[in-house]
């Protein structure tokens, strides 16, 4: 029966070389990811069906204001010059579900290419 010896430094010389032969070739596919900030807001979002009071007495005509729903969530977002130019069109890149603003990426380097100011919130589920 024979048994191999386990050399690690031949090992990781052999991914070294894999990975260097990988940055090398693929260096050429990659953009450089486009300049944004991220940011977090926190946004209320009323649910309520739009009526502002309830009647419950006709003959005093007594109301009551409704009770509201809303929904609370914290969002992420992306923003390519959010102090810059005021006059800068706005792209408010939406994306589907499940997703995050890094699928719109792309789309950004795009959009900044072309002198746009580039949103991309990252939708709650």
């Amino acid at each position: 029966m024979y048994i191999r010896q386990y050399n690690p430094r031949l090992y990781l010389s052999l991914l070294f070389k894999h990975v260097k032969n990988l940055s090398t070739t693929s260096s050429n596919i990659l953009k450089p990811y486009p300049s944004y900030v991220e940011r977090q807001l926190e946004v209320v979002i009323n649910t309520s069906s739009g009526d502002e009071f309830v009647e419950i007495d006709r003959e005093t005509n007594i109301k009551l204001a409704k009770p509201t729903t809303s929904i609370r969530a914290n969002i992420n977002y992306v923003d390519t010059n959010p102090l810059g130019d005021k006059k800068q069109p706005i792209v408010l890149l939406v994306h589907g579900y499940p997703g995050t603003h890094e699928s719109t990426k792309n789309f950004i380097e795009e959009f900044q290419r072309r002198n746009f100011r580039c949103i991309a919130p990252d939708m709650p589920c």
